[in-house]
């Protein structure tokens, strides 16, 4: 052959070797390099605010729901009047069980609490745990009021609060209102709960020893 034939041939075959190798160096690349994953969450969900969850999943009813309440107490003393005089007792026609402020606890016989109506309409039922007895919406509570309708003592508006009866007639004023301060903190309520959660049914405030409850 001549060598300009020489040469061509060389050439192409410098070419071969030359794409060979080009091909093989970008099939690598591409085996080494991780596919990219679909994106699973938008910008909004990664910055959505986690929801509560309830305290109890296993014993709520799908109808239940859980919050947090400041949770304050008020008794025979400092009810007003004092007494136990409620704002929507049963005998006026309101769904609730009761004529005076009382109740042992139990689902059937809740206790009496108080707040505003816009917040937890007459007649609901919560239960809360810290204390182990269910409680009944049946008197009003003028710092609940403006807690959740304005600018109340503790917050506002649209701040929890709910007042539970502790009882004391009978006691030691004094003694009452200890107790009252002493059970008083922020908790976990579950409103309209299932009827099978555990109960105490151990008075808040025993009138006869002047004994307040002991979680």
């Amino acid at each position: 052959m001549g060598t300009t034939v020489w040469r061509s041939l060389f050439a192409a075959i410098a070419s071969l070797v030359l794409a060979i190798t080009t091909f093989a160096s970008l099939t690598h690349q591409a085996s080494a390099t991780p596919a990219k994953a679909p994106a699973s969450h938008s910008a909004a969900a990664a910055h959505r605010k986690p929801t509560s969850t309830p305290t109890n999943p296993a014993s709520t009813s799908p109808g239940s729901t859980t919050g947090s309440y400041y949770v304050t107490l008020y008794g025979w003393p400092d009810n007003s009047p004092p007494g136990g005089a409620i704002a929507y007792p049963k005998g006026d026609g309101n769904p609730t069980l009761h004529d005076t402020a009382g109740g042992t606890g139990t689902y059937a016989d809740p206790v009496t609490y108080a707040t505003d109506k816009a917040e937890l309409p007459i007649g609901t039922r919560v239960y809360y745990a810290f204390l182990k007895k269910y409680f009944i919406m049946e008197d009003d509570c003028a710092e609940c009021d403006q807690d959740w309708t304005g600018h109340g003592p503790d917050g506002g508006p649209n701040f929890h609060h709910i007042d539970l009866w502790v009882g004391g007639q009978g006691g030691n004023d004094n003694k009452v209102l200890d107790c009252e301060d002493a059970l008083t903190q922020q908790g976990t309520l579950i409103v309209d709960p299932p009827s099978d959660e555990s109960v105490d049914t151990t008075p808040l405030f025993n009138s006869s020893t002047n004994t307040c409850y002991s979680p």
